[in-house]
C-alpha cells in the first residue's frame, strides 16, 4: 500500500510537470521551510515583475520537503515528498531552479534571483527569441 501511494504521488506530480513542457518555463523555489530568510524577499521580487513573468510564460512552484504549491498568491500546499528530493541538488536551505520549455534545467542558484537577471537569461534562449520574432 505504501509503495502504491508513493507511485501515485510521483505520477501525479509528473503529470503536472508534463503539462508545462513546451508551454511554460518553470521557476522552482526550493526551501527547507517557509521561514527561510530568502523566501519572502524572492516572492516580493517576483510579485514586482508579474507582467514580465507572464510575458515569458513563467510558472512558479514553491517546493519544500513535504509539499508544493503553484503560483505567487496560492496558500494551498499539496502534500508531496518526492518533488523536493528530485530537484534539490545542494545542501543549501534555499535554491532557485529555472526549467526551460523543453523541460531541462537552465539555471540553478542558491541566492535570490533578481528578475532582471532571470529575464536576461530567458530572453537569450532560442525559444524565447523565436517567440519574439513571431509577434
Amino acid at each position: 500500500m505504501v509503495i502504491l501511494s508513493l507511485f501515485k504521488a510521483n505520477v501525479t506530480y509528473a503529470q503536472t510537470m508534463d503539462t508545462h513542457k513546451w508551454n511554460d518555463r518553470l521557476i522552482l523555489i526550493l526551501i527547507d521551510q517557509e521561514a527561510n530568510e530568502n523566501y519572502n524577499p524572492q516572492l516580493t521580487e517576483f510579485k514586482k515583475h508579474i507582467k514580465g513573468l507572464i510575458e515569458r510564460k513563467v510558472v512558479i512552484y514553491h517546493i519544500k520537503p513535504d509539499a508544493f504549491k503553484k503560483g505567487l498568491n496560492n496558500t494551498n500546499w499539496q502534500q508531496e515528498k518526492t518533488v523536493y528530493k528530485f530537484y534539490k541538488k545542494t545542501d543549501e536551505p534555499f535554491e532557485i531552479v529555472l526549467v526551460g520549455l523543453d523541460g531541462s534545467v537552465k539555471l540553478r542558484q542558491t541566492e535570490i534571483l533578481p528578475c532582471k537577471n532571470l529575464f536576461s537569461i530567458i530572453d537569450s534562449m532560442p525559444m524565447r527569441r523565436y517567440e519574439e520574432n513571431k509577434k
